[in-house]
């Protein structure tokens, strides 16, 4: 999974590529991220969660978001939004951005949160 403030289709290979990686964001900033799976989804269904990751270690899901793919061959997801719109008033810290398929996690990446 790759961070960065936006995103673009790679007509030549038909695959998204970050533009401009980043892994700490403000909420001014566009957020954008990229996963690339080495095998399809095997689902129409997939979950974007957001954790809060404590300094003890510890973490907590601050926001899930449902979203539907177009066919479960796909091993691509892309989306970009407004930190803002996503953290609300969240504080400032260490987060992770997470794909889960049910229960699984498929890919995660952590980041920054300026606020």
């Amino acid at each position: 999974m790759s961070l960065g403030s936006a995103y673009h289709t790679d007509t030549s290979s038909n695959s998204f590529i970050i533009d401009h990686p980043k892994d700490a964001f403000s909420a001014k900033d566009q957020f954008a991220f990229v996963v690339s799976m080495d095998k399809a989804f095997n689902t129409f269904h997939l979950t974007v969660a957001i954790v809060q990751i404590s300094s003890g270690g510890g973490s907590s899901v601050i926001s899930s978001t449902p979203i539907t793919l177009s066919s479960p061959q796909s091993n691509q997801l892309a989306n970009q939004f407004l930190t803002g719109d996503v953290m609300g008033s969240n504080p400032p810290g260490k987060y992770r951005l997470q794909i889960e398929n049910d229960s699984t996690i498929l890919a995660q990446t952590d980041f920054t949160y300026k606020g």
